[in-house]
């Protein structure tokens, strides 16, 4: 068709086709369909099955009845309930149970079932609801987000949560919630809204996010908020203990993409923010007494706009390289091997090493231990070859007779199992007791 034929057949066509047409001649033909069966279902099923005509009627029989009752009520008389509200299921029932001949109605069952078992569905193919299609609007959308898009919908979820409170944390969690709301609202301010990895892959973390904006202070103070509830004491030694830290020598922290910390990275912010606390110190720094300091420096991070991620003391512990909180304290050399971290760094203890441990007691002594000297012999042992061996561990009492007290957990079935592997022990077995 030339441009001129076109512009003849205009002049004669219906405002809306002519919009519909200009909206949709240059998309692809999944777009136009989808806008089709957007249209298509509002004009309801072309053809009904037996049930469904039966249904239908049945629901303008029911409508008619609740207009005819508001129209004749009088204003002082109570409307009966199956005319007040919506026409749900509820309303049905009142009314077919008020007819004279209940059983000549259909019920709400067969009257769902007819349409999918779906309420609403039968309620618009009666013309009693309207069947909104949200994602009918969205169609005008480009395929995929561009940066402009998306820092156009976060400046919308901003200002709605400044209108609130302007000082409120600006949580990511709060942002999925609204973007849930957005989506089923047809009369929404966005037409869509971006998920958290579209957000990390144009722009980044949570973090770098807000930092686009200049807000990264309100992301820190989601994570400062802990502060809330912790005795004041305890929050003016974390912010005592971070006041002097130079913010320029900061470690290097992941790029905010899905990078994982580093081994590396790790060590380096637990000699980073521990600078200012002696050995002893940090030998009996507990994991919530890091993530106050991390509370306490992102606190002070954000009052500088610094877009930082410092990990916290379940990430560093759950590091692939890390056995557990008190080994990554002496890896970073931040304290001294201990009795706390002997066991940490090897996993589970075998078969022969637990014999073994049992054996060098019992040497140690002459004969078989009790429990209460096995574990006395093992703590000499660990603070003297802790010394000389970082590495060296002991299994303890407890992991003992969970290994190899197989029934009872009792210390003589641990025994028994020494015993069976080592006969020269078994003549100090009368001094050993249970």
């Amino acid at each position: 068709m030339s441009e001129q034929t076109a512009t003849r057949a205009d002049a004669g066509a219906h405002p809306l086709a002519k919009r519909l047409w200009y909206l949709l001649h240059d998309r692809s033909e999944a777009d136009r369909r989808l806008v089709y069966e957007a249209l298509r279902v509002r004009l309801g099923p072309r053809e009904q099955t037996a049930n469904q005509e039966i249904a239908v009627a049945a629901l303008q029989r029911f409508a008619a009845a609740r207009r005819k009752a508001e129209e004749a009520a009088d204003p002082e008389d109570e409307l009966p309930r199956w005319a007040t509200g919506s026409p749900s299921k509820r309303h049905y029932n009142l009314f077919r149970e008020a007819q004279d001949e209940p059983r000549d109605w259909p019920s709400t069952s067969l009257i769902a079932n007819a349409f999918g078992r779906r309420w609403g569905d039968a309620l618009q193919a009666a013309g009693l609801a309207s069947a909104p299609d949200v994602l009918a609007r969205r169609i005008l959308s480009p395929g995929t987000f561009s940066r402009k898009e998306i820092e156009s919908v976060l400046r919308t979820w901003i200002a709605e949560v400044d209108r609130v409170d302007p000082d409120r944390p600006l949580r990511q969690s709060d942002f999925v919630v609204w973007g849930k709301q957005q989506r089923s609202n047809p009369n929404a301010s966005c037409d869509r809204v971006p998920s958290l990895p579209t957000l990390n892959k144009y722009i980044g973390g949570w973090e770098q996010v807000l930092g686009a904006f200049g807000l990264a202070h309100r992301c820190h103070a989601a994570n400062a908020a802990r502060f809330d509830h912790v005795p004041s004491a305890q929050k003016e030694w974390a912010e005592a203990a971070v006041e002097d830290l130079d913010l320029a020598s900061i470690p290097r922290t992941r790029t905010g993409r899905g990078r994982s910390f580093s081994l590396e990275d790790v060590l380096s912010w637990i000699r980073w923010l521990t600078a200012s606390l002696g050995r002893e110190e940090v030998a009996e720094l507990k994991m919530r007494d890091w993530n106050l300091l991390r509370a306490a420096l992102l606190e002070r991070l954000g009052e500088a706009n610094r877009m930082v991620d410092v990990p916290s003391a379940q990430r560093i512990a759950s590091h692939t390289a890390i056995p557990s909180w008190a080994q990554a304290k002496v890896m970073a050399g931040c304290t001294d091997p201990g009795p706390e971290t002997a066991n940490s760094h090897r996993g589970r203890f075998d078969d022969e090493e637990l014999a073994a441990a049992l054996a060098g007691a019992a040497e140690a002594l002459g004969r078989l231990p009790t429990r209460g000297e096995y574990e006395t012999y093992r703590k000499a042992e660990l603070a003297e070859r802790l010394k000389d061996d970082p590495w060296f561990r002991l299994p303890s009492e407890g992991t003992l007779r969970m290994r190899l007290a197989k029934t009872s957990m009792h210390w003589n079935e641990v025994l028994e199992s020494l015993v069976a592997r080592h006969p020269e022990l078994a003549a100090g077995r009368g001094r050993e007791a249970a």
